[in-house]
């Protein structure tokens, strides 16, 4: 199973704050007001609970209330419609939730560049909800793109870089890219991957069963 982080924006990097579930990386609405944080904690008491009926339209709700409040080109926003789009891919609504993800990093690559960590957080999800369509060469790119920015942020021994390295490695070896030949020099930007993939972990992404038959 993928791990459900939630990062701070607000914090200035990719910290982790709570692991809460199965699913991708959740980024909490910041710098919000108290009914803000009700509803984001709402939202994910009931996406702990499988409630994704109820989870969905909290998301909905959450990103009514930050569109009205700080307009559709803040980062807030993108945070809002990628929380919305984590919802939609555990609710198994995949190509709602690809949408959705490239209105965020859409978002977030004008107002903050598009090698902000945010970016590639989000990124790193919409790369989940494309797995799950089994779109592997798809999902490779985006978690190699995920994996530059944050090993060119953080170095590669952190934990987000690893994580996305880890990610990229697997869609790599299930796309049949066993050998550190067969992947083009373009793609590893940084020094020191190995292609060993490593035993799965709460961390990093699982290849559908259905995907690779």
């Amino acid at each position: 199973m993928r791990a459900l982080l939630v990062l701070g924006y607000a914090c200035g990097c990719a910290c982790v704050v709570a692991l809460v579930s199965a699913g991708a990386w959740l980024v909490p609405v910041s710098a919000a007001s108290d009914p803000l944080q009700e509803l984001q904690q709402r939202l994910i008491r009931l996406q702990k609970s499988g409630d994704h009926n109820n989870a969905l339209r909290v998301g909905i709700q959450i990103v009514e209330v930050v569109r009205a409040r700080y307009g559709e080109a803040h980062p807030i926003y993108a945070e809002a419609l990628n929380n919305l789009a984590l919802v939609q891919d555990v609710a198994g609504l995949h190509e709602k939730a690809e949408a959705t993800y490239r209105d965020a990093i859409r978002i977030l690559t004008t107002a903050l560049g598009r090698r902000h960590p945010q970016v590639a957080v989000v990124t790193n999800n919409l790369a989940a909800a494309v797995l799950l369509q089994c779109k592997l060469e798809l999902a490779r790119r985006l978690y190699l793109r995920s994996a530059n920015i944050l090993t060119r942020a953080y170095g590669v021994t952190h934990r987000d870089a690893r994580m996305a390295v880890n990610n990229f490695k697997r869609v790599s070896r299930a796309l049949g890219l066993h050998d550190p030949a067969a992947i083009k020099k373009r793609d590893l930007k940084t020094t020191g991957w190995q292609l060993r993939v490593p035993k799965a972990s709460n961390d990093e992404v699982t290849i559908p069963p259905r995907c690779t038959t």
